[in-house]
């Protein structure tokens, strides 16, 4: 009797995929470079603030005479004020240089350096709130711009052993612009989808303590739904060099056909990852052992990107091949 029956195909494996992504980053060490800078240039590189602005803002908020009258507003007007001033006093504009999906990995970002074991750090204030979005915009697209160039060459030391380099940057203008037309297709949807989601999650919190809750946890596992085809949507222009919407329709399908073994690894991905991320904050902004959880971050963060490429070129496949299947049952 001829074998008719189909080859039975292993999903994707996530042990194997994350030792995977580690052993091509120690044979490439130099793609450490794309987060170790871009750290070092948020800690000790100059900071682009805007503390004029909000303050400016509140005191126009605090001049108008409408406002003069409630009571009420005045205090919850006072208590954001201070919050405010210290996101104006914190936030450096220069750490939209990490972008998403697509963008290199920051351990800056959420420590929002200072202070640096130099001295403080040179803060250069933004004078208009038209500066700060025309700065914001174009910081945002050198982001995904060195995001497209960094995701290429770890996608190469995967894929092929090694990364090249000088073809990475010859398709650089090709993998930028999708990733950016991906990146604003997800920004557009994901804002029209909060438009209907901001007005049921008021009628839930309307509908008591209980009901509101439960419509938090209904739109929280909703967002996540959409989030993981968003992390996996990009992943087809760098792997396969698909256009925009095949990698989007590719990403969607991988995960619709792996998505227990691609929900494990995501898992596993952001333990290790949020977890050492813990340990590599512990020093002080004004300490050099800082340093140390740069290099810690970067190392780590870019073995799971590796991993992420090699889980999803093996889970794609295996969508592929059962698909195939079906079609020849």
């Amino acid at each position: 009797m001829t074998n008719t029956k189909s080859t039975i195909i292993s999903p994707p494996k996530v042990i194997f995929s994350i030792r995977s992504g580690f052993d091509a980053l120690t044979e490439n060490l130099g793609l450490l470079i794309f987060p170790f800078i871009l750290d070092i240039f948020l800690w000790f590189g100059p900071h682009l603030g805007f503390f004029s602005v909000i303050e400016k803002m509140i005191n126009d908020i605090k001049n108008a005479p409408d406002m003069m009258l409630n009571q009420d507003l005045q205090s919850i007007m006072k208590a954001n004020q201070d919050i405010w001033l210290l996101i104006g006093k914190k936030v450096n504009v220069f750490t939209m240089l990490r972008t998403y999906p697509v963008g290199v990995p920051s351990i800056m970002t959420s420590i929002l350096p200072v202070k640096t074991p130099l001295k403080t750090a040179l803060w250069i204030d933004l004078s208009s709130l038209a500066t700060v979005f025309i700065v914001t915009l174009l910081i945002s697209l050198f982001g995904i711009l060195i995001g497209a160039y960094y995701f290429s060459v770890v996608s190469q030391s995967v894929l092929n052993g090694k990364a090249d380099w000088i073809t990475s940057l010859v398709n650089l203008p090709k993998k930028f612009l999708w990733s950016l037309l991906i990146t604003l297709f997800w920004l557009v949807f994901l804002f029209v989808i909060s438009i209907p989601a901001s007005c049921i999650l008021t009628l839930g919190f309307l509908g008591g303590e209980t009901f509101g809750k439960l419509i938090i946890l209904l739109y929280g596992s909703i967002m996540l739904w959409i989030f993981i085809p968003i992390i996996f949507s990009v992943y087809g222009v760098f792997v396969f060099d698909l256009r925009v919407i095949q990698s989007i329709k590719e990403g969607i399908k991988t995960l619709n056909y792996t998505l227990p073994a691609t929900g494990i690894f995501l898992l596993v991905v952001f333990i290790i990852s949020q977890g050492l991320d813990l340990v590599w904050r512990i020093p002080d902004e004004s300490s050099w052992l800082l340093i140390i959880g740069v290099i810690g971050h970067a190392f780590v963060s870019t073995g799971l990107l590796a991993s992420s490429f090699i889980f999803y070129r093996d889970a794609n496949k295996w969508s592929n091949k059962i698909l195939l299947q079906r079609k020849s049952a």
